[in-house]
């Protein structure tokens, strides 16, 4: 009602019972909104819709730091080129003791403002295998992947080295990958199936 009525201020009085990210999220939201809509605002429509993507894009930042982490497109492949840039192997099916990448993209990821020298971001990744009654037959530690970049980052995406069991009989298995997010304190999952030859 205060939006509609041109009062931005008072639309955006904190909200009780919400924590700050929630409250920082409603408040950029507002504010895009309002960019869009303000009938004293710029002139030029195009430039009250780049205001008002600002304000979107801090709106959404603190709505990832409030989020759970998600993990996708997990997948094995034979080279990594890129964000989304991968070759897969056409089939899900290793040797014991084989060598290849595991890919996968993450959202909702929290950066933080390092003094003068950009965003970080700190994610630890770790996984186990286990076969098809469920029992673990193996599980890894992965390296730690921290990034400081100078503009935040709205993509991401880790592309771990890893091996196949040395002892491990052939079957069915799933690999259960987890990321950690050690700055939001937050984590995601992600499964993957695979055969062993």
């Amino acid at each position: 009602l205060h939006l509609s009525l041109g009062d931005i201020e008072a639309a955006s009085e904190p909200i009780e019972g919400l924590q700050s990210g929630g409250q920082d999220f409603i408040r950029h939201s507002l504010k895009s909104l309002y960019d869009v809509t303000n009938p004293t605002g710029n002139p030029v429509e195009i430039k009250r819709y780049t205001l008002a993507m600002i304000s979107q894009r801090q709106a959404l930042n603190h709505l990832a730091s409030v989020s759970n982490l998600e993990v996708h497109n997990a997948t094995f492949c034979t080279e990594v080129d890129g964000f989304g840039v991968v070759s897969k192997f056409p089939q899900y099916a290793f040797k014991a003791d084989q060598e290849l990448l595991l890919y996968c993209e993450l959202d909702s990821f929290v950066s933080t403002q390092v003094d003068g020298k950009g965003y970080e971001t700190q994610l630890q990744g770790s996984y186990e295998i286990v076969d098809a009654n469920g029992r673990r037959v193996a599980d890894q530690l992965l390296p730690l992947d921290s990034h400081l970049c100078r503009n935040q980052r709205r993509d991401y995406f880790i592309a771990y080295r890893i091996y196949m069991p040395p002892k491990i009989e052939p079957g069915k298995y799933q690999l259960k990958l987890t990321v950690e997010d050690l700055k939001g304190r937050k984590f995601g999952q992600s499964n993957l199936d695979f055969q062993i030859q």
